[in-house]
């Protein structure tokens, strides 16, 4: 094996695996419009991506990294049974509906945040699509029992239902309306009829709906408007069938073909940001389809017809109105998969692994400007021996400000600190009581600030563990809390509401291991890895089932690492591992079923706590040496006495926290362009803090 100096990745324009925050925290942040218009000149950009969830019954948003597609979660909010989302053009507002009715309106804030407007209750009992005309004045909803809902915005700006006619009908008997989409220039409506084909309906001046014929072919399932062409493609969901038509000057749409005939039960399809390519997802076969689009609108496959998806429910494509990209949502792990389209058209499966949502993620819509950026907000300092937390305010230079009249109580001995990927809410592990303590982030009353003090979240108390928890990590849908219980052997899973509060799933998992000290979660997901404290140190590997959190442990896939493990990190890309021990420390390389091959050691005594920057960096605290060592293109350390503990990153990558043990103080590191620390700053904490954690947001 050989020495494992990082080589420095180009900084990108979000932070990585913690767009929001390190170790574990993010969101916050001030109200306002989220139009990210960029500056003359500058490219617009992916910035927020916002996803409904059918089974997981919520509407998330997410940060986007402009370079890697990477998303981090920044909002949730609670809608049964949800379909589908739409934005409203030329406002900060988003649409999401519940298939057994409703319709609910939010604003989006800068920072990605929702804030709640209004909702509207449809009678309908089957919801399954949203579009938003053009103007912004008017919204349509299929209904797949009854008709097409007219909504509009009313003088208060809130979405309301059409009067007096609010439904819309065909003259199709058992009309069963799937999905829906608009003519380019928002003069027309066209429904796929799942009964009976694809029906237009004509859209007046006042936004109102007027039926006007149905093109007639069995099994119309989804369909799509290319934004250049006046042309419109359909699926036939069970007969394999493309149907093409080009959209005459009255709306009329004139049939150009019904080929290729695909087989298979097609799900989901898109049209690329360039409009030259055209894809479609198939459940039977577990592909995506291509087809390029010529001059005259008509598809035809590609050479390489189609590309093999890694899922056995392959649904919704959504393309990215601005780059490359895109997303396929795989209903069997609750996850977007991306795609990369070349310059041929065909697909390629890029470097970004699967970016979990919650179950069945059902749709998923952009909004577009400059690109975000990121920001602290506050950092959390954990004392052990006090039993509190201490509170600081944290901006963009750096700088420390103490917050609140009092230091929040924790539970007895409190060992570890995470945050929930929104950053909304935090977690504490309290070893001597065999307790988590959940807090949630308030308005300050001491410093005038959006976001940042903590305090319980409302109608909880501390949930039980088993025996000493000693580490903790947020599952990055935001929806599991993972604790490992070093004397009971054990891992306890507990479910996330949307409020932040817990709930244990599952009692501890009685894993077959000894001594487990720290644990780390893939930032896809899909794998779970704890390190122990034996002689060999064991790194042991679970599987995550997406849809409960369940953990498998996969016994073929357990590796020895040096004597007596102490800490375990991964990177942003989820590509690489790893973990320190007695006399060293050692770099995994992960394997897609989670599997690790041993790829680098480093000879080194008295590293506790490991730590991977946004940027990629590995970060080491030493006891031995009482210092903080890092590994980019050149290897170096900085004195840190007073026994080095727990460390965070800012979500700004600048900057370095560690909780000194010895002293009751916090030193604050300036992260250089290499990724060499110079000190800045030391505050005073309580007594014997040992870990931190930074929360942020972008905007």
């Amino acid at each position: 094996m050989t020495r494992f100096l990082h080589h420095l990745t180009p900084a990108l324009v979000l932070a990585s695996s913690a767009f929001l925050a390190a170790c574990g925290g993010g969101g916050g942040g001030s109200p306002g419009g989220n139009t990210g218009a960029p500056s003359p000149g500058t490219p617009s950009v992916e910035r927020y991506a916002l996803a409904t969830a059918y089974n997981g019954g919520t509407l998330s948003s997410f940060a986007v990294d402009t370079q890697s597609g990477r998303m981090q979660l920044v909002d949730k909010v609670s809608i049964n049974a949800s379909t589908a989302t739409a934005l409203r053009p030329g406002h900060d507002e988003v649409l999401a509906i519940a298939n057994g009715g409703g319709v609910y309106h939010y604003g989006l804030e800068t920072t990605g945040r929702f804030d709640y407007i209004y909702s509207d209750v449809l009678p309908g009992n089957a919801l399954n699509d949203i579009v938003v005309h053009p103007s912004g004045d008017y919204a349509y909803v299929a209904d797949g029992a009854d008709g097409i809902y007219q909504l509009y915005f009313d003088e208060y700006g809130q979405i309301a239902s059409m009067e007096p006619q609010d439904l819309v009908t065909s003259d199709n008997v058992d009309a069963a309306f799937t999905d829906l989409a608009l003519s380019r220039n928002g003069a027309h409506l066209y429904a796929t009829d799942s009964e009976n084909g694809v029906s237009h309906f004509s859209i007046g001046n006042d936004g109102t709906l007027t039926f006007e014929d149905t093109v007639l072919f069995d099994n119309a399932w989804k369909l799509i408007a290319h934004p250049d062409k006046d042309f419109l493609y359909a699926i036939q969901r069970t007969n394999g069938a493309v149907y093409q038509y080009q959209i005459l000057e009255d709306g009329t749409l004139d049939f150009q073909s019904n080929s290729p005939l695909l087989g298979g039960q097609l799900e989901g399809i898109t049209l690329d940001n360039s409009g030259h390519y055209l894809y479609i997802s198939d459940l039977t076969n577990d592909v995506i389809w291509q087809l390029g689009i010529a001059d005259n609108g008509i598809a035809s496959l590609l050479d390489n017809t189609s590309i093999d998806v890694p899922t056995d429910k392959p649904r919704t494509l959504k393309a990215s109105p601005v780059s490359n990209r895109i997303y396929l949502s795989d209903q069997s792990s609750s996850a977007m998969l991306p795609f990369v389209v070349g310059e041929n058209g065909e697909l390629a499966t890029p470097t970004t692994r699967p970016i979990p949502m919650d179950n069945y993620p059902s749709d998923l819509v952009f909004t577009t400007g400059k690109a975000l950026t990121t920001h602290n907000t506050a950092a959390y300092v954990i004392n052990s021996s006090d039993d509190n937390i201490s509170q600081f305010l944290m901006d963009d230079e750096g700088t420390l400000t103490p917050l609140g009249l009092s230091d929040p109580l924790s539970g007895d001995d409190p060992s570890a600190i995470t945050a929930h990927p929104t950053g909304k809410y935090v977690y504490i592990a309290n070893k001597a009581d065999d307790t988590i303590s959940q807090f949630r982030r308030v308005r300050s009353t001491f410093v005038e600030q959006e976001l940042d003090e903590l305090e319980s979240i409302p109608n909880t108390s501390d949930v039980a563990t088993g025996t000493d928890p000693v580490a903790l990590a947020v599952h990055p849908s935001g929806n599991y809390l993972y604790v490992v219980n070093r004397s009971s052997n054990s891992i306890s899973l507990y479910h996330v509401a949307v409020n932040g509060s817990l709930s244990e799933d599952q009692g501890p998992f009685q894993v077959g291991f000894t001594a487990p000290v720290d644990i780390v979660v893939d930032p896809a997901g899909r794998f779970l890895w704890v390190v122990t404290d034996n002689n060999p140190a064991r790194v042991v590997p679970f599987e995550i089932n997406p849809l409960n959190g369940y953990l498998t442990k996969l016994d073929a896939f357990i590796k020895p690492t040096g004597a007596n493990g102490k800490s375990i990190a991964i990177t942003p890309d989820g590509n690489a591992l790893y973990t320190s021990f007695n006399l060293g420390m050692e770099k995994f390389l992960v394997n897609d079923d989670g599997s690790l091959e041993s790829n680098a050691a480093e000879d080194v005594q008295g590293v506790t706590e490991l730590l991977v920057s946004p940027q990629g960096i590995l970060y080491t605290a030493n006891e031995v040496n009482q210092s903080v060592g890092w590994f980019a293109e050149e290897a170096g350390t900085i004195a840190a006495d007073s026994i080095p503990d727990g460390m965070a990153t800012s979500t700004t990558g600048q900057h370095l926290l560690l909780t000194l043990r010895g002293n009751g103080m916090m030193t604050r590191f300036a992260i250089q362009g290499d990724g060499s620390l110079v000190a800045e700053e030391s505050v005073a904490v309580g007594s014997m803090p040992v870990d931190v954690v930074i929360v942020g947001y972008t905007e």
